[in-house]
């Protein structure tokens, strides 16, 4: 295990020998691994952390990245820097890529703009290529360095051809969120491209046409995809501490080779409790199957069904479970069987990202990708009534008032939408985040409580559709769950980073100390 000093490190890459391991962290420091002398060598420092790194392709030159919006050019071999900084970004920078030819090299920054360095003067070339909304996350050129592919919080990729300095066609959208990752496979052929949802998309690299393919299998972020160099096999890293291979011709993952393992390497992501506390319920793993767990006697059942992750687990009043999964299915069991109660529920053309069961136990609510919701009769399985999109991209959480009477959605753009379920109409929408809507609970007095990427909880007057309060911020990380305690009185949050905090609603404030675990 190599281990330095400050803080967060960023940018592993090795140098294309294989012989030594570059790296950055938050401290600004830039370090270098010798691989066969295990020797960790302090290269120098920036002003502010370090981003990324990139070694040139002939080995002998490290670029760094750092959030003071300059880049620093080190000579490897004399472990030096080799100039002066590299000044021209107006906010940080994020991100660095050398041409294969190692002749050009690309930088991406905070404010969206990409600039291009003509590696024998390291001077920019050109106009900044601008086209992103938002931060620049990750470069990729394709093999002949005729084309750099841009990836943007702003939930879009621009390929940008190298000859004109102009997008080769248009953005590519079908992200819903960040999009983290991109790469080229060896051929220049296809691009594929990671987002913080753990979604991976795959495109026709020449006309910027989607090829249909959508890989699901992480449940957080994708860091990185790698092709390999048959073309149809990709490696993928998460936030979920996954590294999945897949075949792109059969658009599965093949196998798990890193993650999180609990009964035979099934990484167990969303639970739920029966109504009588008899049964846990988990799911998430790449098999798709369930697993019940007799809290009483710990006896295991396991629930196949699904083609791939369950994306939400929630029981019925009457103790039947349901199950949804980005197979676009969901599943009514009978606990007590192990078996399906009905006959598969279909109808969504879309990974499910978010299931609610009503007060009454009649409906299920279901919310997909594409922002379309759907409603079920619980008994017999049967779609009640007619679909509807939201008009707000993913629908990523669902919850009903605890009198039935209101529904609501929170989305990947931002708003929680709510439906007025007496009437069966749109309800109006609560505006007030800025990232999507991941958690959503209304308190036993009727508040609305919603959490969100952007790291707040918003606490609603729904008759008024605006806030209580201001936001309660506390959280470094995403939030992922809400719940209320029975009288009210404490909101639970919990992160992206398995942070636990508790809020005192009356002040507004957090409750004692974070609980960390």
């Amino acid at each position: 295990m190599i281990q330095v000093e400050g803080g967060r490190v960023n940018g592993l890459v090795f140098r294309p020998d294989g012989a030594w391991l570059a790296f950055g962290n938050r401290a600004g420091e830039v370090w270098l691994w010798d691989v066969a002398e295990d020797e960790v060598v302090l290269l120098g420092s920036q002003a502010d952390e370090v981003r990324d790194v990139a070694f040139s392709p002939d080995g002998m030159r490290l670029v760094s990245a750092s959030a003071d919006g300059t880049l620093q050019v080190w000579d490897v071999v004399a472990r030096e820097p080799l100039g002066d900084p590299l000044v021209g970004h107006s906010a940080g920078v994020l991100c660095v890529a050398f041409s294969p030819d190692g002749t050009r090299l690309a930088s991406g920054d905070e404010a969206g703009a990409i600039l291009l360095w003509d590696t024998a003067t390291w001077e920019p070339v050109g106009d900044p290529l601008m086209g992103h909304g938002s931060l620049v996350l990750d470069l990729a050129f394709n093999r002949r360095g005729t084309r750099l592919a841009s990836a943007s919080a702003d939930s879009t990729i621009i390929v940008w051809d190298m000859e004109t300095g102009q997008p080769a066609f248009d953005p590519l959208t079908e992200h819903t969120g960040e999009v983290r990752t991109v790469t080229f496979d060896p051929n220049g052929l296809r691009l594929i491209s990671g987002d913080e949802a753990g979604v991976i998309l795959v495109w026709d690299a020449t006309s910027g046409q989607s090829l249909g393919i959508v890989l699901h299998g992480h449940v957080d972020t994708v860091w990185g995809v790698v092709p390999a160099l048959d073309g149809r096999t990709v490696i993928s890293g998460g936030r979920d501490g996954r590294v999945l291979v897949w075949d792109l011709e059969t658009p599965d993952a093949l196998r798990q080779v890193v993650g999180p393992a609990l009964q035979q390497g099934n990484a167990l992501t969303v639970v739920a409790y029966s109504p009588d506390g008899q049964w846990l319920a988990a799911g998430g793993g790449l098999d798709g199957t369930i697993r019940l767990v007799n809290t009483t006697t710990d006896e295991v059942r396991v629930l196949s069904g699904h083609a791939q992750p369950v994306s939400c687990l929630a029981f019925l009043p009457d103790g039947r479970l349901v199950s949804a999964s980005y197979d676009t299915i969901l599943i009514v069991w009978d606990v007590d069987s192990g078996a399906p109660a009905l006959e598969p529920l279909v109808g969504h053309t879309n990974a499910i990202n978010a299931i609610a069961i009503s007060p009454d136990g009649n409906t299920i609510a279901s919310g997909d990708e594409n922002g379309d919701l759907l409603w079920w009769d619980a008994m017999s399985g049967e779609l009640a009534g007619e679909p509807v999109n939201v008009g707000l991209g993913t629908i990523d959480s669902l919850t009903y008032s605890l009198d039935g009477a209101l529904l609501a959605a929170g989305t990947s753009d931002g708003p929680v939408w709510l439906w007025d379920v007496s009437v069966g109409q749109p309800a109006g929408t609560l505006e007030g985040h800025t990232n999507e809507v991941t958690a959503l609970v209304f308190s036993p007095d009727g508040m609305l409580a919603s959490g969100s990427r952007d790291e707040t909880i918003i606490l609603w007057d729904v008759a008024a559709r605006a806030p209580a309060r201001q936001p309660l911020a506390g959280h470094n990380q995403g939030l992922l769950s809400l719940a209320f305690s029975p009288d009210g009185t404490l909101l639970a949050s919990g992160d992206r980073d398995g942070v636990i905090r508790l809020w005192d609603l009356a002040s507004g404030q957090p409750y004692d100390q974070p609980l960390v675990g």
